[in-house]
């Protein structure tokens, strides 16, 4: 068995129905990977749409939506860090924002993985 089965197996009953929201990063992190099975890749969803896919798995479903946005966010940044554009040239990303409210997360999650010298990206080079 998977330790995600495992947490699963903890956290949801048998009507599908999440317990609770694990206080662990790698717990939440199973959940959260279960819980966008719930959504068909590539579709646009409206927010409502996407309140009540999420809240027929557990009632606080802003706790949980504020989970994956972190989520997603965290593995979308991580992407330059990581070389992903110098394998891949062609690649390009889009990020669209009504608001900057994302802004000093990302600046110290940024300088956070750069002071312990996670990135190691050309870009990250000192410079002279």
């Amino acid at each position: 068995m998977r330790d995600d089965d495992r947490v699963l197996e903890n956290f949801v009953d048998v009507g599908g129905r999440l317990l609770s929201i694990p206080v662990q990063r790698k717990k939440r992190l199973a959940v959260l990977t279960w819980l966008v099975e719930d959504f068909q890749p590539g579709r646009l969803y409206a927010e409502a749409e996407v309140n009540r896919i999420i809240q027929r798995r557990h009632p606080d479903f802003a706790a949980l939506r504020r989970y994956l946005d972190e989520f997603a966010n965290r593995h979308i940044d991580q992407l330059p860090s990581e070389g992903v554009f110098q394998k891949f040239p062609r690649l390009r990303l889009v990020r669209i924002e009504s608001g900057f409210t994302w802004l000093p997360t990302w600046l110290w999650r940024t300088n956070k993985d750069r002071s312990r010298g996670a990135c190691g990206s050309p870009l990250d080079r000192p410079g002279p």
